[in-house]
Protein backbone atom coordinates (compact mmCIF):
# COMPACT_ATOMS: atom_id res chain seq x y z
CA UNK A 1 0.00 0.00 0.00
CA UNK A 2 2.81 2.35 0.95
CA UNK A 3 4.54 1.67 -2.37
CA UNK A 4 1.33 2.39 -4.32
CA UNK A 5 0.91 5.77 -2.61
CA UNK A 6 4.55 6.69 -3.34
CA UNK A 7 4.24 5.66 -7.00
CA UNK A 8 1.02 7.67 -7.36
CA UNK A 9 2.59 10.74 -5.76
CA UNK A 10 5.71 10.48 -7.94
CA UNK A 11 3.68 10.09 -11.11
CA UNK A 12 1.64 13.19 -10.28
CA UNK A 13 4.78 15.22 -9.62
CA UNK A 14 6.58 14.15 -12.79
CA UNK A 15 3.54 14.20 -15.10
CA UNK A 16 3.04 17.92 -14.70
CA UNK A 17 4.55 20.01 -17.47
CA UNK A 18 7.07 22.64 -16.55
CA UNK A 19 5.19 25.92 -16.69
CA UNK A 20 4.99 29.40 -15.32
CA UNK A 21 2.92 30.36 -12.32
CA UNK A 22 -0.80 31.07 -12.23
CA UNK A 23 -1.86 34.67 -11.63
CA UNK A 24 -3.05 35.25 -8.07
CA UNK A 25 -5.05 38.06 -6.52
CA UNK A 26 -8.07 40.16 -7.29
CA UNK A 27 -8.92 43.49 -8.89
CA UNK A 28 -11.80 45.94 -8.82
CA UNK A 29 -12.62 49.06 -10.77
CA UNK A 30 -15.35 51.63 -11.05
CA UNK A 31 -16.36 54.38 -13.40
CA UNK A 32 -19.06 55.88 -15.55
CA UNK A 33 -21.06 53.93 -18.09
CA UNK A 34 -23.60 54.55 -20.78
CA UNK A 35 -26.15 51.95 -21.74
CA UNK A 36 -27.63 51.79 -25.21
CA UNK A 37 -30.00 48.83 -25.55
CA UNK A 38 -28.03 45.98 -24.02
CA UNK A 39 -24.59 47.49 -24.72
CA UNK A 40 -22.48 49.18 -22.04
CA UNK A 41 -19.69 51.63 -22.88
CA UNK A 42 -17.35 52.74 -20.10
CA UNK A 43 -15.66 56.08 -19.40
CA UNK A 44 -13.46 57.56 -16.63
CA UNK A 45 -12.69 54.09 -15.28
CA UNK A 46 -10.19 53.79 -12.42
CA UNK A 47 -8.80 50.86 -10.49
CA UNK A 48 -10.28 50.70 -6.97
CA UNK A 49 -7.97 47.96 -5.67
CA UNK A 50 -5.55 45.27 -6.82
CA UNK A 51 -4.01 42.42 -4.83
CA UNK A 52 -1.60 39.56 -5.41
CA UNK A 53 0.38 39.49 -8.64
CA UNK A 54 -1.51 42.48 -10.06
CA UNK A 55 -0.49 44.70 -7.15
CA UNK A 56 3.07 43.35 -7.34
CA UNK A 57 3.16 44.43 -11.01
CA UNK A 58 2.27 47.98 -9.98
CA UNK A 59 -1.49 48.12 -10.59
CA UNK A 60 -2.82 50.44 -7.90
CA UNK A 61 -5.84 52.42 -6.73
CA UNK A 62 -6.48 55.32 -9.10
CA UNK A 63 -4.83 53.86 -12.22
CA UNK A 64 -6.77 54.77 -15.36
CA UNK A 65 -8.22 51.79 -17.18
CA UNK A 66 -9.57 51.54 -20.72
CA UNK A 67 -12.43 49.03 -20.78
CA UNK A 68 -14.01 47.47 -23.88
CA UNK A 69 -17.75 47.61 -24.43
CA UNK A 70 -19.88 44.88 -22.88
CA UNK A 71 -23.02 43.79 -24.72
CA UNK A 72 -25.06 41.62 -22.37
CA UNK A 73 -27.66 40.86 -25.05
CA UNK A 74 -25.34 39.42 -27.70
CA UNK A 75 -22.16 38.66 -25.76
CA UNK A 76 -19.00 37.89 -27.71
CA UNK A 77 -15.94 36.64 -25.79
CA UNK A 78 -12.94 38.94 -26.00
CA UNK A 79 -10.41 41.14 -24.24
CA UNK A 80 -12.15 43.40 -21.73
CA UNK A 81 -9.17 45.44 -20.49
CA UNK A 82 -5.37 45.51 -20.49
CA UNK A 83 -3.12 47.17 -17.92
CA UNK A 84 0.51 46.75 -16.80
CA UNK A 85 1.06 43.69 -18.99
CA UNK A 86 -2.11 41.90 -17.83
CA UNK A 87 -5.16 41.27 -20.01
CA UNK A 88 -8.57 40.13 -18.82
CA UNK A 89 -10.56 38.28 -21.47
CA UNK A 90 -14.22 37.63 -20.73
CA UNK A 91 -15.16 34.07 -21.76
CA UNK A 92 -18.78 33.74 -20.64
CA UNK A 93 -21.39 35.78 -18.83
CA UNK A 94 -24.48 35.09 -16.78
CA UNK A 95 -26.98 37.95 -16.50
CA UNK A 96 -28.30 37.73 -12.94
CA UNK A 97 -30.52 40.81 -13.07
CA UNK A 98 -31.28 43.22 -15.89
CA UNK A 99 -33.48 46.15 -14.92
CA UNK A 100 -32.09 49.04 -17.04
CA UNK A 101 -33.63 51.84 -14.97
CA UNK A 102 -32.56 50.23 -11.68
CA UNK A 103 -29.52 47.95 -11.91
CA UNK A 104 -27.85 45.22 -13.90
CA UNK A 105 -25.79 42.40 -12.39
CA UNK A 106 -23.61 40.17 -14.55
CA UNK A 107 -21.23 37.41 -13.44
CA UNK A 108 -19.02 35.13 -15.46
CA UNK A 109 -15.72 33.45 -16.17
CA UNK A 110 -12.69 35.21 -17.58
CA UNK A 111 -9.08 34.41 -18.39
CA UNK A 112 -6.33 36.58 -16.96
CA UNK A 113 -3.07 36.52 -18.89
CA UNK A 114 0.23 38.27 -18.28
CA UNK A 115 3.86 38.06 -19.30
CA UNK A 116 5.65 35.29 -17.42
CA UNK A 117 2.40 33.75 -16.10
CA UNK A 118 0.17 30.94 -17.28
CA UNK A 119 -3.31 31.93 -18.42
CA UNK A 120 -5.47 31.72 -15.30
CA UNK A 121 -9.22 31.23 -14.88
CA UNK A 122 -10.86 34.11 -12.99
CA UNK A 123 -14.43 34.77 -11.99
CA UNK A 124 -15.90 38.25 -12.29
CA UNK A 125 -18.95 40.28 -11.44
CA UNK A 126 -20.19 43.56 -12.86
CA UNK A 127 -22.98 45.68 -11.44
CA UNK A 128 -24.41 48.94 -12.62
CA UNK A 129 -26.60 51.40 -10.79
CA UNK A 130 -25.47 55.02 -10.31
CA UNK A 131 -22.00 53.99 -11.55
CA UNK A 132 -20.51 50.78 -12.83
CA UNK A 133 -18.41 48.57 -10.57
CA UNK A 134 -16.44 45.50 -11.55
CA UNK A 135 -14.57 42.95 -9.48
CA UNK A 136 -12.63 39.82 -10.38
CA UNK A 137 -10.64 37.18 -8.52
CA UNK A 138 -8.56 34.12 -9.34
CA UNK A 139 -10.41 30.80 -9.35
CA UNK A 140 -8.63 28.07 -7.34
CA UNK A 141 -6.78 25.66 -9.63
CA UNK A 142 -8.39 22.18 -9.60
CA UNK A 143 -4.98 20.48 -9.77
CA UNK A 144 -3.80 22.15 -6.57
CA UNK A 145 -7.00 21.18 -4.80
CA UNK A 146 -6.59 17.58 -6.00
CA UNK A 147 -3.01 17.44 -4.71
CA UNK A 148 -4.13 18.81 -1.36
CA UNK A 149 -6.82 16.12 -1.20
CA UNK A 150 -4.30 13.40 -2.06
CA UNK A 151 -1.97 14.68 0.65
CA UNK A 152 -4.73 14.55 3.25
CA UNK A 153 -5.74 11.06 2.09
CA UNK A 154 -2.10 9.96 2.32
CA UNK A 155 -1.88 11.20 5.90
CA UNK A 156 -5.06 9.30 6.77
CA UNK A 157 -3.67 6.08 5.22
CA UNK A 158 -0.36 6.53 7.04
CA UNK A 159 -2.15 7.08 10.34
CA UNK A 160 -4.31 3.98 9.81
CA UNK A 161 -1.26 1.82 8.95
CA UNK A 162 0.67 3.11 11.98
CA UNK A 163 -2.23 2.27 14.35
Amino acid sequence: MKRAVLILAASLLFSANASAMLITGSVGWGGEFERTGTNYTFDNVEVDYATGDLAAAGIADGDALTVADLDIGSFTPGAHWTLAGFTMTLNSINVIMDMPAVATVVTGIATMSGNGFDDTAWSFSYSSNAGGTFSAAAVPEPGSLALLGLGIAGLAVRRRIAA
